[in-house]
């Protein structure tokens, strides 16, 4: 039995107490007042990120866009890492749940604080390292060997990161900790695509590797690509590559039977002789799929085995004069600012729309592009310029590679060049079969309607509006009427084709024109429509109704290459698919 105290002992012992309390709250308030310091600094640090989220790819990581922000996010997350690492909050650790939760703040902060810092970093030396303006085949291939490496690293350090504990999580926190594992994700992405994608260009640059090369006309157009009308083979070696003679595509024409339509294309484009006709090749917008069938035929026509496919347009080509300055191809100089508008109209100035003239004029795009090839070999390489401007060309599907090796074929896939519709792919696609280049004035407006239904599922419905905005004084070459094509001089004629994303219906299209295609298209469904015509300033309107599968609550809306793009209009969004699209509802 305790003896009894007396006054004084109870008066300390009530006094000890009363300062305990007073430290408890004190130390209570502190720590309410670190964790929402380090929570406001998390948050300032993500929202950072999220301004500058389209900026978390490959390219843009390398150019240094978003740097500023991803070194005010690493500031932030120091920051908020010193305030969650404070010892006022060690002795949270030992108490159930409470402890979990700080510890994951902790850890959390110092994943933000490291990610941020590895962003900074990689973005600094690559954008250092493509200011260096390569003008040697040894020092080009030392650019990309130093650029792989510096993503290598950057990956290396993001793959060894963690992310803390996640086991009952307070909202705020697990909130937090969502947003910045999508950041992490996005990051991590971006510089495993860079390495890949630097890692194979000097791969490919070192050779040997022949690849076909065939030019696009973006006045005539096909799914994903305007028609291939000019086809050459470029060898790369030695850090260099030259590019051989191009001459017509239709040249190259195969018998039918002498390469058989894959099984992927058969079923809906079998009908069109793709693998005979060259300007028939691109009927479906999967290049992961025609670009090997060219390989194929190249190599029944011509015997030579190639190792991949590149398809360029008139847009490819002013990215590369962007950054490498004009050129001269057939007594005509041409610039980034003119080489589009030359290419699809200038160059046909004068030029009767018949076989004839046909046979005697060599597309000019073909030369244009063997000069654009000189200025990437013979002048030092403008490295910010050139990445930024063709990695814009490639995400409008203006540049598209395969390759037979797949760390390559990989490297292009995370480029986006590969040309691959994804199961939540949504491409319009409006075909010439009009024999003249009329593209370039058919204004296309596509507006999407989504409608939930009770079972999950979505009752979507696309209306698509064509306008013939030709004028009046155009060559023949370009109006028409060709020989044989079917259309009288400014009429537009065309098939309309929808991949829509697969599990869904196939499209009814309702228009001009009777039903040509139905079914599936690799991870899509497919429809078209034709032949429809439209005269010079005329509308034709098309309507596809489809029911969209259950669960799916987004679309990708592909871009279609054309020069004007296509306007895409979805509720209050108003979007153009120059480039890709996510639409949600």
């Amino acid at each position: 039995m305790l003896p009894d105290v007396g006054p004084a002992t109870r008066a300390r012992v009530r006094r000890a107490v009363r300062v305990a309390i007073v430290l408890l709250v004190v130390w209570l308030l502190a720590t309410g007042v670190l964790l929402f310091l380090a929570r406001q600094r998390v948050s300032a640090g993500l929202d950072r990120l999220q301004r500058v989220r389209s900026q978390l790819t490959a390219d843009a990581l390398l150019r240094g866009q978003g740097l500023g922000a991803l070194e005010a996010a690493e500031r932030d997350f120091a920051s908020a890492h010193r305030l969650a690492a404070s010892l006022v909050l060690r002795p949270w650790s030992i108490v159930p749940l409470a402890g979990g939760n700080v510890d994951a703040v902790r850890a959390l902060t110092a994943a933000a604080d490291r990610v941020a810092a590895v962003g900074a970093r990689a973005a600094r030396d690559g954008t250092a390292a493509l200011k260096t303006r390569p003008a040697t085949p040894e020092g080009r291939l030392a650019l990309l060997d130093r650029v792989a490496a510096i993503a290598g690293r950057a990956n290396q350090d993001l793959n060894q990161l963690s992310t803390g504990p996640d086991f009952f999580l307070v909202g705020p926190l697990g909130s937090a900790r969502t947003r910045f594992l999508d950041r992490l994700h996005r990051l991590r992405e971006a510089v495993a695509n860079a390495e890949a994608l630097a890692s194979a260009a000097a791969r490919v640059l070192r050779g040997p590797r022949h690849y076909l090369v065939l030019a696009a006309n973006n006045g005539e157009m096909r799914a994903g690509s305007g028609m291939l009308l000019s086809a050459g083979v470029a060898t790369f070696g030695g850090g260099t590559f030259t590019m051989g003679p191009m001459g017509p595509s239709a040249n190259h024409d195969l018998p039918a039977g002498a390469v058989p339509v894959p099984p992927a294309l058969a079923p809906l484009w079998g009908w069109v002789g793709p693998s005979q006709h060259w300007r028939n090749l691109a009927t479906s917008p999967r290049f992961d799929v025609t670009a090997p069938l060219a390989a194929q035929m190249w190599e029944a026509a011509t015997g030579q085995r190639v190792d991949g496919v590149l398809a360029v347009d008139a847009d490819a080509l002013a990215a590369i004069l962007a950054a490498q300055g004009p050129v001269s191809a057939g007594g005509q100089e041409v610039s980034a600012g003119d080489v589009v508008s030359y290419l699809l109209l200038g160059q046909y100035a004068g030029v009767p729309a018949t076989p004839v003239s046909e046979a005697d004029r060599r597309d000019q795009l073909s030369g244009i592009a063997q000069a654009s090839v000189h200025a990437l070999t013979d002048r030092p390489w403008n490295g910010p310029t050139l990445v930024s401007q063709l990695a814009d060309a490639g995400k409008g599907r203006h540049v598209l590679a395969w390759a037979r090796d797949p760390a390559e074929q990989r490297a292009w896939e995370a480029a986006g060049i590969a040309g691959e519709l994804q199961p939540d792919s949504l491409s319009l696609s409006i075909l010439n079969f009009g024999g003249n280049k009329l593209d370039q004035f058919l204004e296309a407006d596509a507006t999407l309607g989504v409608r939930a239904r009770s079972d999950g599922s979505s009752d979507a419905r696309i209306t698509v509006r064509l306008h013939n905005a030709a004028p009046t004084d155009l060559a023949g070459y370009v109006a028409g009427p060709y020989p044989g094509g079917g259309a009288a001089e400014g009429v537009y004629q065309g098939v309309l084709g929808l991949n829509v994303p697969g599990g869904s219906t196939v499209p009814s299209l309702q228009g001009p024109g009777a039903a040509l295609v139905a079914g599936a298209d690799g991870p899509t469904v497919a429809a078209a429509v034709g032949y429809f015509q439209v005269a010079r300033d005329q509308t034709v309107s098309f309507t596809a109704s489809f029911r969209l599968p259950p669960g799916l609550r987004a679309v990708t809306v592909e871009p279609s290459a054309r020069l004007p793009a296509t306007t895409w209009h979805f509720r209050a969004l108003k979007v153009t698919d120059a480039r890709v699209e996510h639409l949600s509802w």
